[in-house]
């Protein structure tokens, strides 16, 4: 048990894991919440609800991880750091750690069949995300960004 904390070390490593993907789940479910609402107003508003909806969920990803911001970072107890520094991200980081979800959530804003490719594209980047973070524990947006998830 060399971690210290008197759990074996394999768990000491999982658990992190574990604490990200809550966190990301949290998130995750705040958009889908998002788009299931306005798919449900959308006859009703000629589509209007939905593409408001897609837009505030792109919005919501793009600055989730900004201090005070994400529901899912404190959820997990987690913050977004600089992953040479540890230090707080700079704004561009934070931004572009989560620009792929974001631009894949503008996208399902547009009408069909743009609208169902981004709901295609996030479902795949989710995919990924959840295949690196098993890797690597990180996602595709802290490679792309230099940051990391403490």
């Amino acid at each position: 048990m060399p971690g210290g904390g008197g759990l074996p070390e394999e768990l000491e490593e999982i658990l992190p894991v574990l604490s990200k993907f809550k966190g990301g789940a949290v998130d995750t479910a705040l958009v889908v919440g998002l788009e299931a609402v306005g798919l449900l107003f959308a006859p009703s508003t000629l589509m209007l609800s939905s593409v408001l909806t897609s837009l505030l969920a792109a919005f919501y990803i793009a600055c989730k991880d900004m201090p005070g911001i994400g529901i899912g970072q404190k959820v997990a107890g987690g913050r977004v750091v600089d992953a040479k520094t540890g230090q707080a991200p700079e704004f561009i980081q934070v931004v572009g750690r989560n620009l792929p979800f974001a631009a894949a959530m503008v996208l399902a804003a547009l009408p069909d069949p743009l609208g169902m490719g981004g709901l295609l594209i996030a479902s795949l980047l989710l995919l990924g995300d959840v295949v690196l973070m098993l890797l690597i524990g990180r996602r595709v947006g802290d490679l792309l960004a230099r940051t990391q998830v403490r």
